[in-house]
């Protein structure tokens, strides 16, 4: 007995001992990576860099794949440094040139070597990449399920292929660097430059390749036609340099999503003032890969059954009219369903366009009366602003078709003025994606309007001048925070969550109106359909401990821009994102809910919104209330609750909270008598004047007392966000006499767009002008924006 005791504990201790030599110390290692059967004649040596204080738990996994000449020391150096600080495992499998020719390795490893026969996917490259990531997992204790992708120039190549002609399980997103040539989802082309002669690639096959996590990175200046960049009749047809045929692959791409109205999950970005260098490059992708914090998790349909029944009602809205199988509704098939209700209805309501989009669409907008009756309310609403959000713009077809065919609707009509915008971003909305045709967030796009889509979209909301206005949205429900935080995959629990701004430069009589009024009749109509609801807030995880931000408070999107132009504002976000058609009709429903008891609400209370207009306008013209420049929501709690995904259940829990909507100040200044802008404000004036404002300019010279700004403080970010790099400034300001040329402009803040005015100038303010780089700004320099003193 005592003797098999002995060698039990004998092979127990062997066991252990065989366990933990093979565990890989944290650190910066190499391993060769010989297991996987079909590429054990072809060793790979494996760098990596784990940071020894980082949490295996929640740490990231990003693979590297090195350029066309299979150098990697220096990409050692630059990524495990930045692995240490961002707390990120990264892996770089060097690919020895010999082992792996450029058919095994740029060309991913898709035909064999004779270029007669297409391999099978376990015997392409892609696979063993994969296998070495799940040795990873063994052998280092890393609890990550997936690993992010990057490579530059023939790396970059070898991902985007990869990505096509292999369906990897882990892979969660890949940013393809400036390769220098590609390989086009094309099947009229044949291999390498298209897909013809792969017998697997089908439209299902290309279908899910679009609607992976894929962003197509670029450098500005890398337009050298150096000596080693493909010249094949092939290439050159793809563009003249690598930024040419970056751009010509993403359009490619981007219409095939749209000609088939499948999901377009991809992005490009554009890196300014970077040719082909591998490291600034990186530089750049590392926020990219790093920032977004959705994971796609299907929702189980238990946790849909019992949470999130499905209405019992028959719907006539463009997708819902549709069997689940056709998918959501095409452009093309919710005009027809515009025009169907213009023409039942001749008279009562008109459809016109906004404009056309980047992209070459219409952007249609239905008029319920012409904008000029006084004694009804004026109403904006909006949805699709965000193109792969498809519940809002379903939400204002079914309200468009209640208030011409529904008896109560028709009733609720004759106390309205109203103009609809079904979908805003058409782009976007083609491939379901969420940015507009020029690769902007437009709804962060509204205090610098650098996109075409939003000048349309601004013009017309500020022509009709809405009393009321009301933007829907879809949100996330589940994110990589969360489930760090539980430990277990959750997702967020109510149907609609609000988003109303506590901006300090809204007039307090259009924040009371849209929270107390508007917002809380709302909730109480969706609590009587037995929605659920609860206020939209974006969390942030910090070690072991999440917290949130409560409340919108920036001019860049609808929530506060809206009530900065002195209509009452209100802003949800649908439970929606990432459910394709799951629940839509629930969704639908939820959006409309709101809508609707809105005007209900704005004709029940008419005579307090109307004072309330009157009262902020009279507030705003006056102009002596003060300019809040900066502020921060103060410290307060917040009882979030949540799904329980594996027990089908719900729970809640309660954060620290940082509540915008109740604000402390930071910088207040007197609004001045006018702003002075000289003429190199030419596109600040531009902007202000498509918001409304009234801007006179001068004729002759003229000296004024003014207030100067001097930029005292000055920080750039290196990261390129929304196209551009954002500053943030400290001025000191200095009371002068100065005389201006003829040209400059005078903005007088005491008018309707005043409060526009003074959140858009004043250089510290949130998403303003200067921090936009609408007006520019430099160290120790006095700012073309000046002060005219009371």
């Amino acid at each position: 007995m005592k003797r098999h005791l002995l060698l039990g504990m004998s092979f127990i201790i062997l066991s252990l001992s065989r366990f933990y030599a093979q565990q890989l110390p944290n650190g910066e290692g190499k391993f060769t990576f010989t297991e996987y059967a079909p590429f054990s004649g072809r060793p790979v040596d494996v760098y990596y860099y784990i940071p020894p204080a980082g949490d295996l738990k929640t740490m990231p996994v990003v693979f590297v794949f090195q350029g066309a000449d299979r150098g990697y020391e220096y990409l050692i150096e630059f990524w495990k440094k930045a692995a240490e600080e961002r707390q990120f495992i990264f892996v770089l499998p060097h690919f020895d040139l010999q082992l792996y020719p450029l058919e095994d390795y740029q060309e991913a490893g898709v035909l064999t070597a004779d270029r007669k026969h297409v391999k099978p996917q376990r015997l392409q490259t892609s696979a063993l990449v994969d296998e070495i990531f799940n040795y990873l997992q063994r052998h280092t204790g890393a609890k990550a399920t997936q690993y992010m992708m990057y490579g530059h120039s023939a790396g970059g190549q070898f991902i985007h292929r990869s990505m096509l002609f292999y369906d990897s399980p882990y892979v969660e997103k890949a940013i393809v660097g400036s390769p220098g040539w590609y390989t086009f989802p094309d099947k009229a082309q044949a291999f390498p430059y298209g897909v013809a002669g792969i017998p697997y690639v089908d439209r299902e096959t290309l279908r899910r390749y679009l609607s992976k996590d894929i962003v197509i990175q670029l450098g500005k200046a890398d337009t050298v036609r150096e000596s080693y960049l493909r010249k094949t009749p092939e290439a050159e047809a793809q563009g003249g340099n690598r930024l040419e045929r970056g751009r010509a692959f993403y359009a490619y791409a981007r219409q095939l999503a749209a000609d088939n109205n499948w999901s377009f999950r991809w992005r490009k970005e554009e890196v300014e003032g970077v040719g082909h260098n591998s490291v600034r490059m990186a530089e750049h992708a590392i926020p990219t890969l790093l920032s977004d914090p959705v994971r796609p998790i299907p929702q189980p349909e238990a946790v849909t059954t019992r949470f999130y029944p499905i209405p019992e009602r028959e719907y006539h809205t463009p997708t819902l009219r549709k069997p689940v199988t056709e998918g959501l509704a095409s452009l093309t098939e919710i005009t027809r369903y515009l025009v169907a209700l213009v023409e039942e209805h001749p008279g009562r309501v008109t459809l016109s366009t906004l404009g056309v989009s980047t992209g070459g669409r219409e952007i249609p907008v239905l008029y319920f009366g012409s904008g000029k009756d006084k004694n009804k309310i004026r109403v904006w609403i909006q949805a699709g602003l965000h193109g792969n959000e498809p519940a809002g713009p379903e939400a204002v077809c079914m309200l468009a078709g209640y208030l011409l065919n529904d008896a109560e609707g028709q009733k609720l009509l004759t106390h309205f003025e109203l103009a609809l915008v079904p979908v805003a971003n058409v782009d976007g909305y083609a491939i379901q994606n969420r940015m507009s045709g020029n690769g902007l967030d437009l709804n962060r796009d509204q205090s610098k309007l650098a996109d075409p889509v939003s000048v349309l979209l601004k013009k017309a909301y500020t022509g009709w001048d809405p009393e009321v206005a009301l933007d829907i949205h879809e949100f996330t429900p589940w994110r990589k925070d969360y489930d760090a935080f539980f430990q277990m995959p959750v997702a967020i629990y109510e149907d609609v969550l609000f988003l109303p701004t506590g901006h300090l430069n809204v007039p307090e009589p259009i924040r009371d109106f849209s929270l107390n009024v508007l917002q809380k009749s709302a909730g109480e109509a969706l609590m009587e359909k037995e929605y659920t609801w609860g206020y939209y807030f974006t969390p942030k995880l910090e070690s072991d401990r999440l917290w949130i931000s409560k409340g919108a408070g920036s001019p860049q999107s609808s929530s506060t821009n809206f009530a900065l132009s002195n209509a009452v504002s209100l802003f949800i976000e649908i439970r929606g994102i990432g459910l394709g058609r799951t629940s839509f009709e629930r969704r639908t429903e939820a959006g409309f809910i709101v809508a609707a008891n809105m005007l209900e609400t704005c004709r029940n209370h008419k005579d307090q919104l109307k004072s309330a207009i009157r009262k902020a306008l009279a507030d705003t013209k006056k102009g002596d209330k003060p300019a809040f420049v900066s502020f921060k929501g103060k410290k307060s709690l917040y009882t979030a609750r949540f799904v329980d995904f594996a027990r089908n259940d719900t729970f809640s829990v309660t954060l620290p909270a940082l509540d915008v909507l109740d604000c402390e100040p930071l910088i207040i200044r007197p609004r001045p008598k006018a702003y002075i802008l000289t003429g190199a404000c030419r596109n600040a004036v531009r902007i202000l004047e498509v918001l409304g404002a009234d801007i006179k300019r001068a004729s002759k010279p003229f000296t004024r007392n003014v207030e100067e700004y001097t930029v005292a403080e000055y920080e750039k970010s290196a990261v390129i966000w929304e196209m551009i790099h954002p500053v943030k400034v400290k001025t000191e300001t200095r009371k002068i006499r100065k005389t201006f040329p003829a040209g400059s402009y005078i903005v007088s803040p005491n008018q309707k767009a005043g409060n526009y005015i003074v959140t858009l100038l004043e250089p510290e303010s949130m998403n303003g002008f200067i921090p936009f780089g609408v007006i520019e700004a430099q160290p120790g320099t006095t700012l073309p924006v000046y002060r005219q003193v009371k």
